[in-house]
């Protein structure tokens, strides 16, 4: 087990130049910002309107494979092995089925 605290961190700091990537407790430098600010928002560059919901095929149906998360707690996770092309960046599907724990167990 590793010992509490924040030693492994990873801190994603955005600026309008580059992507830094910094560890533990460090900070990001003076004057990094995690967004950027424009005098004008109306002068920022417009995302176009997405285009109507169009059918897709289906690439597959398979069962979910089983695992382990955390402190030993038996999932499926529906998406294991699955080209991350293919998925939804905000989608994230584990089921946990019924389990019966004795005392003492995860």
């Amino acid at each position: 087990r590793r010992p509490a605290g924040n030693t492994r961190s990873l801190q994603v700091v955005h600026s309008s130049t580059k992507l830094e990537a910094t560890r533990g407790t460090e900070r990001p430098k003076e004057g990094d910002m995690p967004a950027v600010t424009a005098e004008n928002p109306l002068t920022l560059p417009r995302v176009t309107a997405p285009v109507g919901p169009a059918a897709r095929p289906v690439l597959a149906v398979s069962t979910a494979p089983a695992g382990f998360e955390g402190e030993g707690f038996p999932v499926r996770r529906a998406f294991a092995g699955i080209d991350y092309r293919h998925l939804d960046p905000f989608i994230m599907m584990d089921q946990m089925g019924e389990v019966d724990y004795a005392a003492g167990e995860p």
